[in-house]
């Protein structure tokens, strides 16, 4: 049997932990093999036990093959040599003539920004951050007058509904309307004759963009008597394309960095204190230039509010609707109060039977996340109790309650909303990407690693140079379903 040659080391990781750099203990130095086999062996060696007693690893270098090994026992033989057993290494030894090739990667050092469940801290409280948003106009409404036309006014081109009415607005303050002298005025001529004849309704919408409408007097009939008018309104007139008007869109910034947030257990909502609470998933916020858009009807002031993203917005996933606000009949006359009344009134009514119809439908689709998370749909009342429930909502898309408040919250909210986030506190971040990456949960080409953290699932070593023990394939398969880290 021929002479071996071994390179004692000191090697200060054992998986799965890996380090390509040896600290070399002494001298190459000869041996004599008294067993050896392909996974372990024992080598007769001179030396102190001082000497074994200093290093944990070995190289063997035999007929130009080399193997390296840990040393698993040495034995006294005679007074200056020892038996030293060993136990062969199998990634050191053969992971030059492997190829991993195609795997499911669990964990690998390439940043991502996925989910990370390995993230966390010692508390188990949720961090809250709440921002108030506010629109353009805030602490402004539109006044909607519907009014009958004079013979020789053109007919508007009102959006969906068709009307023989027109239509006067003036902007106003809902915390003191008072203030506005237009609308002083207008109630005030109103209150001073009880036979106004040509005023059919009025109501608010909480935002319309009127610079483009014309300036216009508004005239007071008694029968086909012009008896007054009033300065200040403005009027939707001619063919004018009302859907602009109507239609405004807020963006909103990520409350923080979104891939950043992707990592950890968080939610972001809307939250419009009339309307309901829109979740905001993190592929939106990815998409970037995320709005809320808001679609204001003409005939009752209600309101549906989109999230949409990037460079469409037309373009959402998410959306939730407002109420409507009260109108007021200004007329005794019957047949005018009933065309008045049932333009508003019905198209409220229809928009109250949709969303009943996407509430039952949303429910239905949703009951197993119901049934298990105890997740429900809230009215206004409940929307601070939702905070408590984030977490089994988060799947849903919105909440939709039946609204029923915009006239009496106006004042409270008027053109505002809230972006509420919350999120886990994390405070192993640092030590989590550093000893075991990120989550991949992909299928990738890989290849042998010469730094950071690989951790596989059913990890099959492709191939090799065909000289690779089955043993050796099968410890190398299981050092990377377990993970490697290499130093």
């Amino acid at each position: 049997m021929g002479l071996a040659y071994v390179q004692f080391y000191k090697n200060k990781y054992s998986y799965p932990k890996y380090t390509n750099t040896l600290t070399p203990y002494g001298p190459e130095i000869e041996s004599t093999p008294v067993g050896v086999n392909l996974k372990s062996g024992s080598l007769r060696l001179k030396g102190t036990m001082t000497d074994f007693m200093s290093c944990n690893y070995m190289r063997i270098t035999r007929d130009d093959k080399i193997i390296f090994g840990w040393i698993d026992e040495v034995n006294f033989h005679t007074d200056n040599s020892f038996i030293v057993n060993y136990s062969v290494d199998p990634f050191r030894t053969y992971k030059n003539k492997i190829d991993i090739g195609t795997q499911f990667v669990k964990r690998r050092s390439q940043v991502t920004n996925k989910k990370d469940l390995l993230l966390g801290g010692l508390s188990e409280e949720f961090e809250i951050e709440t921002s108030q948003k506010i629109w353009g106009n805030y602490n402004t409404r539109t006044l909607v007058i519907q009014v009958i036309p004079e013979p020789a006014y053109i007919i508007n081109n009102t959006p969906v509904q068709p009307t023989p009415y027109h239509f006067y607005f003036a902007s106003y303050n809902p915390d003191n309307w008072q203030s506005s002298d237009v609308l002083v005025e207008f109630y005030t001529k109103l209150r001073a004759s009880s036979a106004i004849s040509n005023i059919i309704t009025t109501y608010s919408l909480p935002y319309m963009n009127t610079v483009p409408l014309p300036d216009v007097i508004l005239p007071l009939f008694e029968g086909e008597e012009l008896i007054d008018s009033i300065e200040g309104f403005k009027m939707l007139s001619g063919t004018l394309d009302v859907k602009n008007l109507l239609t405004r869109s807020r963006l909103i910034e990520p409350p923080m960095d979104y891939n950043e947030l992707s990592k950890i257990q968080y939610t972001t909502q809307i939250m419009v204190p009339d309307s309901g609470i829109i979740n905001i998933p993190n592929e939106i916020w990815a998409k970037g230039n995320v709005k809320l858009r808001q679609d204001i009807d003409l005939f009752s002031g209600a309101s549906n509010y989109m999230i949409t993203y990037g460079s469409n917005d037309n373009l959402s996933a998410l959306s939730i609707r407002g109420s409507s606000t009260s109108s007021i009949p200004i007329i005794s006359n019957p047949y005018d109060t009933y065309l008045s009344q049932n333009q508003n009134a019905l198209t409220t009514s229809l928009m109250g039977d949709v969303a009943s119809l996407a509430v039952g439908a949303g429910t239905f689709a949703m009951a197993p996340n119901i049934i298990s998370g105890g997740a429900v749909l809230k009215g206004a009342s409940g929307l601070v109790s939702g905070y408590s429930s984030m977490e089994d909502k988060k799947n849903m898309s919105s909440s939709n309650p039946p609204s029923f408040l915009g006239t009496a919250m106006a004042n409270h909210y008027s053109n505002m909303f809230f972006l509420i986030t919350k999120y886990a506190k994390i405070t192993n971040k640092t030590i989590v990407n550093e000893r075991y990456g990120y989550p991949v949960e992909t299928i990738q080409n890989v290849s042998m690693p010469t730094s950071g953290y690989t951790e596989l699932q059913n990890c099959s070593v492709d191939s090799t140079d065909g000289t690779v023990p089955k043993w050796a394939i099968t410890e190398i398969n299981s050092l990377f379903n377990d993970g490697l880290l290499i130093m």
